[in-house]
């Protein structure tokens, strides 16, 4: 449902006596395009997903050098690969390094292509890695990258309210996140977690990077508060208790 809700939740939303949501923005939202009767409404008003604790949670170590920013995801040009590129392009090589982690179907001619822009050498791919090795690995970098390329896509409506399931990893490692301007990620912003930018605006990026890059108490303040609220709300055992009275209810 969450690639391609436009095409399945419509037809079953015909046959549900319930539908959970935990966003009441995003629910009203929905029904601009997906026909839910009220009485298969229940709301559930706890943090937007949890991020199960599979590994511990600790701050990763202090560190000065350049600004180390992660994109975890499929690679490739439809999820904003090229939108990625333009932006750290323009941003002095020595003040950051970017790391590129997950699938893409040619990696050598990604190799070859990072190597063609950013010949200084500080953008990197590091492959797909099994999932045990993640956590760690994210702990070992500054900012992670969570934006959605889609704006206004017939296609895609759903992307428009989703939250990446990196974002809420980057969050529990404790690294702050630069994610897209949508309606349903405004609490990375309130909650000083991260950044919202326009997903189309390379310049906007590469103003936040080099922003980002000046000000690093600031970026080091909201990965405590990322940190913080994942170790407090962002678990399986609280997670665990609102669900289940929410089941109790119904």
């Amino acid at each position: 449902l969450r690639h391609y809700p436009h095409l399945m939740a419509p037809k079953l939303a015909k046959r549900l006596e319930i539908l959970i949501d935990v966003n009441n923005e995003r629910l009203e939202r929905r029904r601009e395009w997906m026909p839910v009767p009220d009485r298969a409404v229940a709301l559930l008003n706890v943090p937007l997903k949890s991020y199960v604790s599979e590994t511990q949670i600790h701050p990763g170590e202090s560190y000065r050098g350049p600004l180390r920013f992660l994109y975890q995801g499929t690679l490739g040009s439809s999820n904003g690969l090229s939108f990625l590129f333009d932006s750290f392009r323009l941003v002095d090589p020595l003040q950051y390094t970017l790391a590129l982690a997950g699938y893409t179907d040619d990696p050598q001619a990604l190799i070859r292509k990072i190597g063609g822009y950013f010949p200084a050498g500080n953008v990197s791919y590091s492959g797909l890695l099994p999932r045990t090795e993640l956590p760690e690995f994210m702990s070992r970098h500054d900012v992670g990258i969570a934006l959605y390329p889609w704006r206004n896509d017939p296609m895609n409506p759903g992307f428009e309210l989703c939250a990446p399931n990196k974002l809420y990893e980057y969050l529990a490692r404790g690294l702050p996140v630069v994610c897209s301007d949508n309606a349903s990620l405004q609490f990375v912003k309130e909650r000083k977690l991260g950044w919202q930018i326009d997903p189309e605006s390379p310049h906007q990026l590469s103003n936040l990077i080099g922003t980002l890059c000046r000000q690093r108490d600031t970026v080091s303040e909201y990965g405590k508060n990322a940190l913080a609220l994942s170790q407090q709300q962002w678990n399986f055992e609280h997670q665990f208790t609102a669900i289940v009275d929410l089941i109790r209810q119904i």
